[in-house]
């Protein structure tokens, strides 16, 4: 499963990650789809505007907190130019 947690800052993401890490915890049947779920990052915040690494970071790190193991990143302008430091931030957390 992966949540499209789209937002534009840390604190709203980590809020959403954490309603939706707690929403599986409840329904995931059975347990072990809950470690099959993503966390969908949207790295393309608007025209021409990309997600930096350390925001990247901290919603892996968000995620992570909130028991969503995985991430499933979107995007469709912009991420080529950051794509090795965007990949670095992801292994951060």
């Amino acid at each position: 499963m992966i949540p499209q947690l789209y937002r534009r800052d840390a604190e709203s993401f980590a809020r959403l990650a954490v309603a939706t890490g707690r929403t599986m915890a409840e329904h995931a049947s059975p347990a072990s789809a809950h470690t099959r779920l993503g966390a969908g990052m949207l790295w393309s915040l608007g025209p021409k505007t990309v997600a930096t690494p350390d925001l990247v970071a901290q919603w892996a790190k968000a995620s992570r907190a909130a028991g969503i193991p995985g991430d499933v990143l979107f995007h469709s302008i912009g991420v080529a130019e950051q794509a090795e430091s965007l990949n670095a931030a992801l292994k951060r957390p």
